[in-house]
């Protein structure tokens, strides 16, 4: 509930808090309410206005659930294996329903279930406005974005560009242009690794590697070095995606660092994480450290035996080391014979970070 909580307005704009709404020394009420969720009190420190005619903002009768704030604006939801109220503090948008499908609070079970989302969507707008277009645009990037569609890459950019919006809200949206992999959202890309949204910039980082530009590098670079964790190690990652390679000792050491920082992880939190194992063995082969990255997949595949992305990568290893070992072989006896294959072997030897 923090995550969606976070992305209020209450939170972002007015600075609520969870000790707003919940004694944090306990209380006689349901979760530690500091009120009643049920009449509106919770609400009414903040939004008096409202509170004085509850009617005319909620067009139910006052004995309704329509006028419990609650009802509306935090409907039950089934997340992580428990039903929680959403805390999102968002508006109903019935009209995503009609679009998309995605639940509303008015057509949940014992307000409107029995009519349709058309019914409820035509209802918020006479009685609220226009109010949802906006919201069922983001929705329908998102859903496009998920998909990989390029259709919602002008939603997703402008979702981005918006700092008025939820920070979660805008690095998911950076995160799924990075997934449709258009180089024409490099822009948005290159500006969102400068946000002042540690969020923004970590989920922008992992974005420019996913697109794999290099127009990105000169924003990214200095990433590496973020004073947020999360910021420097996406960094480190798409930086050896897009195989860039350090001039001076400095940037190399921060890169190493970087990356030794988030391995060192991977002997701790997170070592029972086959993923984790299997994201640093590829930022290894990216450095050409394949000893190395044959160690990550195998610890991968001590937690999770038959983890199909840590399997791969080793048989992967294997042929390319067997191709090496047979080129070598070959060539060998005849290098003084032909220049050429003094080159061929060179290069065989780089690809294997043998040079």
């Amino acid at each position: 509930p923090y995550l969606q909580f976070a992305g209020s307005q209450c939170f972002q704009k007015a600075d609520l808090t969870c000790t707003g709404c919940h004694a944090n020394h306990g209380s006689d009420m349901p979760v530690e309410l500091t009120a009643d969720p049920g009449s509106g009190a919770l609400c009414a420190r903040c939004h008096p206005n409202v509170m004085v005619d509850v009617k005319a903002h909620t067009f139910h009768k006052l004995t309704s659930k329509g006028s419990d704030c609650k009802a509306c604006h935090m409907p039950g939801m089934f997340l992580n294996y428990l039903t929680v109220t959403d805390h999102r503090l968002a508006a109903p948008v019935p009209e995503v329903t009609v679009r998309l499908g995605i639940p509303n609070s008015c057509n949940q079970a014992e307000c409107h279930s029995g009519e349709s989302a058309e019914w409820a969507s035509e209802k918020a707008a006479d009685w609220w406005g226009d109010y949802q277009t906006d919201r069922v645009d983001r929705a329908q990037a998102i859903a496009w974005g998920r998909k990989r569609d390029p259709r919602g890459l002008p939603g997703l950019i402008k979702i981005v560009k918006d700092g008025e919006l939820d920070p979660l809200l805008r690095a998911g949206a950076v995160t799924l242009i990075g997934k449709i992999g258009e180089e024409s959202a490099l822009p948005t890309v290159i500006t969102a690794l400068s946000d002042t949204n540690q969020v923004v910039r970590s989920r922008a980082a992992l974005a420019s590697g996913a697109i794999g530009h290099p127009q990105v590098i000169p924003a990214l670079k200095p990433l590496a070095g973020d004073s947020v964790y999360s910021v420097r190690i996406r960094a480190a990652f798409s930086l050896i995606q897009l195989e860039y390679v350090p001039p001076t000792e400095s940037e190399k050491s921060v890169l190493r660092h970087a990356m030794s920082e988030h391995e060192a992880t991977s002997f701790g939190i997170l070592a029972d994480s086959p993923k984790t194992h299997v994201n640093i063995g590829q930022a290894h082969e990216g450095l050409l450290q394949f000893k190395a990255a044959e160690g990550s997949y195998r610890r991968a595949l001590r937690v999770k035996r038959l983890d199909t992305k840590a399997l791969q990568r080793v048989e992967l290893l294997e042929v390319s080391k067997s191709k090496y070992t047979k080129l070598r072989d070959m060539v060998t006896p005849h290098l003084d014979k032909d220049l050429r294959l003094k080159v061929a072997l060179g290069i065989a030897k780089i690809h294997q970070g043998l040079i």
